[in-house]
């Protein structure tokens, strides 16, 4: 691939051909990407989840403190889950809750924070 326009189709196509569910969130935990897989696993339409808190993700008690967490991680670089993955659990548009393992990565795009959680 020679340009950005081609890198970026490819990573579409690969994002939309994923069976993970892939989530992006800015640094407040705002939800910028969900792929489709992820809209499945959690029973929202993408359209639903772009914009919202990640923390619609998750069980009340978990949501309560994942902030902190994120806040914690980003003053720090201390990491409880980042780069390592831990077993926790899932809660869909339904209110069901179900396990999933997440694997979260950190980067900074632009100056800004963004997480990734596979």
């Amino acid at each position: 691939m020679t340009n950005a326009h081609e890198d970026s189709a490819v990573l579409f196509a690969i994002l939309e051909a994923a069976v993970d569910a892939i989530i992006v969130s800015d640094g407040q935990g705002t939800i910028l990407r969900a792929i489709p897989a992820a809209a499945k696993m959690f029973k929202y339409d993408v359209a639903e989840m772009v914009g919202q808190s990640v923390n619609m993700l998750m069980p009340q008690a978990l949501a309560e403190i994942h902030d902190g967490f994120m806040s914690h991680h980003i003053e720090t670089g201390e990491k409880r889950i980042i780069g390592i993955g831990r077993d926790v659990e899932g809660q869909r548009k339904d209110s069901s809750v179900f396990p999933l393992h997440l694997s979260v990565g950190h980067s900074e795009v632009s100056g800004q924070h963004i997480f990734i959680g596979i």
